[in-house]
């Protein structure tokens, strides 16, 4: 597929400035964390010998579409981020590990998804709700049931902030959940919460998806 052109590629909603290396590097650090507590890149009953295309939505630097291509070379996999200096570290990297069934796009998320109907057997987003404004999941969730072909699988990973017995982190934590919520990414009544988490399923139900699963992770950073 063609690298599409995106004007809108600097029109981030993110809290964070994408484009910052350090931005990068956290992103790196937090995609081989969750990675590891979630056990593994595909959920524990996944049959890859049905997966041909996957896809990455919000990428960041590749860490995961990385890892899938290095661990499924049979697997085609694309990566895609509104952030253009995201996108050409993803790509290097993938260079320099000379992968050649990955490959990665500039793409806004939050508008129509740049891909033929039913295209993937697996879509992948994690840790959406940084930058998706609560009005705009459910046409979110429907461009991934629109690209995604019957029978293939959409996973969405998300969380909430953490729990801490520091006093700092948690007025850290509570400024950072209340400005999300002022900034309409939050479905919590009252925006001590985040919400996603809770929202989802209702959102791929409305869509007419079946055999919807759940499954919760504790993350341990500390």
């Amino acid at each position: 597929m063609e690298t599409p052109t995106n004007s809108s590629a600097n029109q981030t909603t993110y809290f964070i400035n994408p484009e910052e290396a350090e931005e990068t590097a956290r992103l790196l650090l937090q995609d081989r964390l969750l990675t590891k507590e979630l056990g593994n890149v595909f959920p524990k009953d996944f049959n890859p010998s049905r997966t041909h295309l996957v896809l990455d939505l919000a990428c960041g630097p590749g860490g995961w579409a990385t890892d899938v291509a290095r661990l499924y070379p049979q697997m085609d996999v694309i990566g895609v981020d509104i952030s253009q200096k995201m996108i050409h570290y993803a790509q290097a990297h993938a260079q320099s590990q000379r992968l050649d069934n990955v490959s990665f796009q500039v793409m806004n998320v939050l508008n129509p998804l740049e891909f033929p109907d039913d295209a993937f057997d697996f879509v992948n987003a994690r840790l959406l709700c940084a930058f998706m404004p609560t009005s705009v999941w459910p046409s979110f969730v429907q461009e991934c049931v629109r690209i995604t072909r019957p029978g293939g699988i959409i996973r969405l990973t998300e969380a909430e902030w953490e729990f801490t017995n520091s006093a700092a982190c948690e007025r850290l934590a509570n400024m950072l959940t209340s400005a999300m919520w002022k900034d309409g990414k939050s479905f919590s009544p009252d925006g001590k919460r985040l919400g996603a988490t809770l929202m989802i399923s209702q959102f791929l139900r409305e869509k007419g998806l079946i055999n919807i699963q759940r499954h919760a992770y504790a993350l341990d950073f500390s």
